[in-house]
């Protein structure tokens, strides 16, 4: 009988990816009014990036079979410091504003990398907090302050 070989990283990863947007699907249809192409709702753009996730994920899956890679391996130390960044996000930007809130979150997802240097990781930032204003607060009018102060 014949082993089939199987790239257990991108497996693993297009699991996720299958996982995470059929959640992000089935809860934008069933709690969100989807629209039609003319007015959409506001379950629509969820629904599609849920619907592509899925369909990303099938191809990695795909691909995956018949092909050897790499063991699964966790990285502690680097998963730590991506979530601590998103933790941080999501905690400060109400409070604090948007751009203390995307410093905070560069820099500690910067951390994960033990290839990072200082001057690189602060260039990204700045780079990335310059992006997130234009983008967020000049382009789409996301009601967030850019800098506040919560105790008064």
């Amino acid at each position: 009988m014949t082993k089939i070989e199987i790239d257990h990283k991108d497996f693993a990863t297009s699991l996720i990816l299958i996982g995470i947007g059929g959640f992000l699907t089935y809860s934008s249809l069933t709690t969100l009014r989807i629209g039609t192409l003319n007015a959409m709702g506001p379950g629509a753009f969820p629904a599609g990036m849920g619907i592509l996730l899925v369909v990303l994920g099938a191809i990695i899956g795909l691909g995956a079979i018949g092909r050897s890679g790499e063991d699964i391996s966790l990285d502690l130390r680097s998963s730590f410091f991506i979530l601590g960044g998103i933790t941080a996000f999501a905690l400060l930007a109400r409070p604090f504003g948007l751009i203390p809130a995307t410093v905070a979150a560069s820099l500690l997802s910067a951390m994960a990398s033990r290839r990072i240097t200082l001057l690189s990781a602060l260039f990204a930032t700045a780079v990335i907090t310059a992006l997130a204003v234009g983008i967020f607060t000049y382009g789409l009018g996301v009601p967030l302050a850019l800098i506040q102060w919560p105790f008064q």
